[in-house]
């Protein structure tokens, strides 16, 4: 047990590079050829609608775009809960 917790301590004290997506778009290389300074294209999400935060590659949780002292920076306004294992009673272990 006292193993576990070191390595959970170490686990913890790790760097995560997180990617936040804006969204996607499909398009021709002809058109990627032709952009230019100004060059707009639509994305697959609506204005307002939630951006996604990835840790390698794994979507993890939703956020809204806010400014923190005049930078970008993201609110979380959903978890992705991950399913866990469950014990033989039917509960997740972590419960």
């Amino acid at each position: 047990m006292a193993q576990e917790n070191v390595m959970h301590n170490l686990l913890q004290d790790m760097n995560i590079l997180l990617n936040i997506s804006l969204g996607e778009a499909q398009l021709s290389l002809k058109e990627i050829c032709e952009m230019k300074p100004g060059f707009a294209f639509k994305l697959n999400k609506f204005a307002g609608e939630p951006l996604d935060i990835y840790a390698n590659d794994t979507s993890i949780a939703k956020c809204e775009p806010v400014v923190i002292d005049e930078t970008f920076g993201v609110r979380i306004v959903e978890l992705n809960r991950r399913t866990e294992p469950e014990t033989e009673n039917g509960e997740n272990c972590h419960e």
